[in-house]
């Protein structure tokens, strides 16, 4: 199959040009009818739940869902919430990194909450990130499903909204960033 497609590349390369057409805006991919097929041939012989290996039959596949669009939400509004609390990009670079790396430990994401200090095991539920790896180990490690993600679910929707609330209050629409 791969020779295949190497000797009809060579022969669509050699061949001239059409004027307008979608060789000229990079879009052969577009127009390549063999495309489909290849997708298909492919899917046919994949395993039936490539996905981490999840069951879906007990929905542990479909509880990743709405966990992941609920952490991407509260991420994103934790996002304007720092920006609209710094006045310069790079405070707003400098905090984004530095609460990267602390939510991430923290949370568990680096590494397990089990080789945490004790201090660290009262602050953990503060972070996104504890809650979606808390999700992600009932659904995963676990084999739960979307009954499980209830409650991360909730809480990071909830410190979504207290983003938001906070950016509200604090953003400054006829400010602009300054570099320095």
């Amino acid at each position: 199959m791969s020779q295949h497609r190497r000797s009809q590349q060579r022969r669509r390369f050699a061949a001239p040009p059409q004027i307008g057409g979608p060789h000229e805006l990079g879009q052969n991919w577009l127009v390549d009818r063999r495309f489909p097929a290849e997708m298909a041939e492919i899917l046919r012989h994949a395993p039936p739940y490539p996905v981490l290996e999840l069951d879906a039959g007990n929905g542990a596949l479909a509880a990743l869902v709405p966990l992941v669009a609920a952490f991407a939400l509260c991420l994103v509004t934790l996002g304007v919430m720092i920006t609209s609390l710094c006045h310069t990009i790079q405070q707003v670079s400098a905090v984004a990194f530095g609460g990267l790396v602390l939510f991430g430990a923290l949370g568990g994401a680096l590494v397990p909450l089990e080789v945490l200090p004790g201090w660290a095991h009262g602050v953990a539920p503060v972070t996104p990130t504890y809650w979606v790896m808390r999700g992600f180990g009932s659904v995963i490690l676990n084999g739960h499903s979307l009954p499980a993600i209830v409650l991360p679910c909730l809480v990071l929707i909830g410190m979504s909204l207290a983003f938001v609330a906070v950016s509200l209050r604090r953003f400054r629409f006829a400010d602009a960033k300054v570099s320095f």
